[in-house]
């Protein structure tokens, strides 16, 4: 079954994260904003309209590493 990346993301932050690992509204707000900056850097490496164009099956551990290049590079003023 192929999921999207918004579905996924929405059953962990409001589920997951909330109701079984009881997290508070800071730190929920943290993941939050992480989160939104990665499904901005997918949508426009895989060039895609919408987070929920998004296939989890999509996304590679190069994302994630290029991603943490992105961040990295972006918040040193590279």
């Amino acid at each position: 079954m192929s999921r999207s990346l918004s579905a996924g993301l929405r059953y962990y932050f409001a589920d997951y994260l909330v109701r079984c690992r009881g997290l508070r509204p800071n730190t929920l707000a943290s993941y939050q904003d992480a989160m939104d900056l990665f499904v901005q850097f997918l949508k426009n490496r895989l060039r895609k309209q919408s987070s929920r164009k998004i296939r989890i099956e999509s996304i590679r551990p190069q994302h994630v590493l290029d991603f943490l290049d992105h961040l990295e590079d972006t918040r040193n003023g590279r």
